[in-house]
């Protein structure tokens, strides 16, 4: 039967494997489904790996280079396989696993034998999970998807070049947009300012049907650029992303369409709207935080009062809202031991 999913440990065995001499005799025609788990040696515990990062970085002024002798980079380098992927004809779903600062790219993708060329990977789906340092190769790679992509998803701690540069390189077939920064638990304990906010043009994908933000990277120019997203039924803002109602409240359907207008208007899509609200402890507390605070920790124009007027209009204008904004403004449905909700409205 031929292999159509494969499971790779970690990036230094998928660097053996997924070698271009072996790709090209066509070996996996069928391989559709490809996950490469991020490394740690089997005496390094995650936090651990969290932790001395996260201390070199707090240690200096600048973020992390992108030299091959940075300080940050894994014990461990990984030769660049990435550009190989294109020798997999059916690949359509890709996860990649990184640990430190490395992903699987030459250095400014200068060398012919490893460059990945703009719009050659066709794959469907991009999934780049909890990552620590995610390096700024990222621009390459987001360059290097064709149009045959759907949904990408990032998940990193800490994203070393500017946001703008890699959002603005997907291609405008994109579906799905999933971009989470930071820790959710701990807000003040991992900081950095390298990624930005994401600004209006960055959010040109005019077929974006489902789009999700987390971390300090949501602006005016940010909500702006959401606003003119003309196919957009599904939008996320997470923990520690900034806001105020007027703008949330924008988003929202038109409560009465103006079909006589010039240029005519139209309803708004968007169905479905969730706002998670940080729950975390004060700062002074622990910064290992296994449950929520005792009250919720608003964004910095958006409060209680703000959520249950959302709650309101939302309603009559038919958009569910979701997320932990309901708990926090109070209408509260119930939750598991040492949830929001039970914390906040002891429920």
């Amino acid at each position: 039967m031929p292999l159509e999913r494969i499971r790779i440990g970690n990036p230094l065995l998928a660097a053996a494997i997924l070698t271009r001499d072996f790709l090209e005799t066509n070996p996996l025609p069928n391989l559709a489904d490809l996950e490469i788990s991020p490394f740690l040696r089997p005496d390094d515990a995650y936090d651990i790996v969290v932790g001395r990062l996260v201390h070199e970085l707090a240690q200096t002024s600048r973020c992390v280079d992108e030299r091959p002798d940075s300080s940050m980079s894994s014990p461990y380098p990984v030769q660049p396989y990435l550009a190989q992927l294109v020798h997999l004809p059916a690949l359509e779903f890709l996860s990649l696993g990184a640990v430190t600062a490395d992903l699987a790219l030459n250095l400014l993708d200068l060398d012919p034998a490893f460059a990945l060329a703009p719009r050659s990977l066709q794959i469907k789906h991009l999934y780049l999970p909890t990552t620590i340092l995610m390096p700024g190769q990222l621009r390459t790679f987001a360059a290097a998807l064709g149009t045959a992509l759907t949904s990408f998803e990032l998940d990193a701690l800490v994203l070393l070049t500017d946001l703008d540069d890699v959002l603005i390189r997907l291609p405008p077939s994109l579906v799905c947009l999933v971009v989470r920064l930071g820790s959710s638990h701990c807000p003040n304990q991992y900081r950095s300012t390298v990624a930005g906010t994401i600004s209006a043009p960055a959010l040109d994908l005019p077929n974006l049907v489902s789009l999700e933000l987390k971390g300090d990277i949501v602006s005016a120019s940010t909500l702006a650029g959401i606003q003119r997203l003309e196919h957009l039924e599904r939008l996320t803002l997470g923990e520690h992303t900034q806001y105020d109602l007027a703008a949330l409240l924008a988003l929202l359907p038109r409560p009465d369409t103006d079909a006589d207008a010039d240029p005519p208007t139209s309803p708004r899509p968007l169905r479905r709207l969730t706002l998670n609200i940080c729950a975390c402890p004060p700062d002074e507390e622990d910064l290992v935080r296994a449950k929520p605070g005792s009250a919720p920790r608003w964004p910095r124009n958006f409060g209680a009062h703000d959520a249950r007027e959302l709650l309101r209009e939302a309603g009559a204008r038919g958009v569910e809202l979701e997320g932990s904004v309901r708990c926090a403004a109070g209408a509260c449905e119930g939750g598991g031991e040492g949830s929001a909700c039970a914390v906040w409205c002891g429920t």
